[in-house]
């Protein structure tokens, strides 16, 4: 289903930074390291990563925060769409009783609950205070949260307010998620499609010659027969 004008009109685009305004690196396959790495050298001026990849910016690599500025995602043709992430914890199913119960206390022990307790604020504070003597960012306000109690992000930001080492406002574009869509992560086979898209971008990018529409129907085609069949049949 994404054999579309907009796919190909982005790596389009993505070819024409590349080859026609040579307005991307040489180096053509990096990590999110290199990729930090490279921005806070010098080498590189823009690139997409989520807040609190930020952080190594100036901790590890030693990049002045006030140099840092951070927006929306850029509106494409058909709006300004943000896919939504994260990271989970699961617990397995074969944990005794009393694992799961350590467990839980340890997650309540980093905060990471929607309790709200002394003892909460305190690791808050505690955890705060580690990544300011870091060097690392700390934002004054939330700009997503999954707890729903309002209560919960109040008492976060609080605490985050006496330990706030950067300027708000470098960050208010991002903060507003004005027209910004939000768009979860495919439910079938995601990272394999994230895969098969990764050639086609990779292949614009190296190859100044590579038809658009080649490339489109390859990466269709790719996916149906060795991601989708399978996953359809049951396998």
């Amino acid at each position: 289903v994404f054999e579309t004008p907009q796919l190909k009109n982005a790596l389009q685009y993505i070819k024409d930074l590349r080859w026609k305004y040579n307005a991307m690196p040489e180096e053509t396959v990096i990590d999110k390291e290199d990729f930090l790495k490279m921005i806070a050298m010098g080498k590189v001026a823009m690139g997409f990563c989520a807040p609190d990849g930020l952080s190594a910016l100036s901790s590890k690599y030693k990049m002045n925060k006030d140099f840092i500025y951070y927006a929306r995602v850029p509106e494409g043709e058909s709006g300004r769409y943000a896919q939504m992430g994260g990271a989970i914890a699961v617990f397995s199913i074969h944990n005794t009783p009393e694992q799961i119960d350590a467990a839980v206390k340890w997650y309540k022990f980093l905060g990471h609950t929607p309790e709200l307790t002394d003892e909460t604020k305190n690791t808050l504070r505690k955890v705060m205070k580690n990544i300011v003597d870091m060097d690392a960012i700390v934002y004054p306000t939330t700009f997503f949260d999954v707890w729903v109690e309002p209560e919960r992000t109040k008492l976060r930001d609080e605490v985050a307010a006496e330990y706030a080492n950067i300027d708000i406002e470098a960050y208010s574009d991002y903060a507003s998620f004005k027209d910004v869509i939000i768009r979860p992560e495919e439910p079938v086979r995601c990272q394999q499609l994230y895969s098969v898209l990764d050639d086609a971008i990779r292949e614009v990018i190296e190859n100044e010659n590579a038809d658009i529409d080649v490339i489109t129907k390859q990466a269709v085609s790719e996916f149906q027969t060795k991601y989708l069949d399978e996953f359809n049949s049951g396998r």
